[in-house]
């Protein structure tokens, strides 16, 4: 299967929208999955293991309203799937566009950008964002993502009545040897806390 993943960035500043994208390219890294990644380009992009094709495009200032070498990009990739990382930039909605055009399926994972918190930060452009395209973009996906049960309510409650898969941001637990004890004798916790704002 040919995947073409879609995000603004993979800046080591872009937080967690960018590791995920590095944890999720390298464990789909396999003979069976051809992964491409489009994204503009960063000065300190995350390093991503595998043989994943990346393209980077060098971003101007207009690139975060409009960038024809990304959309020119997008067109040449032979893929089967898109997947859209994040909402209210350009590159997932020009992402729509060119999967429209082709008639190629696409997933858009939300990241948790329509929770209501995330709604109130810049909320008057993400209100123009949600009228001018990001509404009939979650419209036409034809699946969107969600990583727990919160976040596939407030999808629902947005309106949303296409597919939704919730699968949760898997864990390596082999990266932490230090606190997983070798023999439990009791059920453990790990509190992963996300942000303090």
């Amino acid at each position: 299967m040919k995947i073409c993943h879609v995000i603004s960035s993979i800046d080591k500043e872009s937080g967690g929208t960018s590791t995920y994208m590095k944890l999720i390219l390298e464990a789909l890294d396999s003979d069976k999955i051809e992964n491409h990644l489009l994204a503009f380009n960063s000065a300190e992009n995350i390093t991503i293991n595998g043989s994943v094709k990346k393209t980077l495009i060098q971003k101007r200032k207009i690139s975060s309203i409009y960038s024809s070498s990304f959309i020119k990009n997008l067109s040449k990739i032979d893929v089967e799937l898109f997947h859209g990382n994040g909402m209210w930039e350009f590159p997932v909605h020009a992402m729509v566009k060119v999967s429209k055009k082709k008639n190629i399926p696409f997933v858009i994972s939300s990241h948790g950008m329509l929770e209501p918190w995330a709604l109130t930060q810049g909320e008057f452009k993400k209100k123009l964002a949600l009228k001018l395209f990001q509404k009939n973009d979650l419209k036409a996906a034809t699946c969107i993502h969600a990583t727990a049960p919160m976040e596939v309510k407030t999808i629902r409650a947005l309106g949303f009545t296409n597919p939704i898969a919730m699968i949760p941001n898997g864990v390596n637990l082999a990266s932490f040897p230090d606190i997983i004890p070798v023999k439990p004798t009791s059920p453990k916790r790990i509190l992963f806390l996300s942000r303090i704002h």
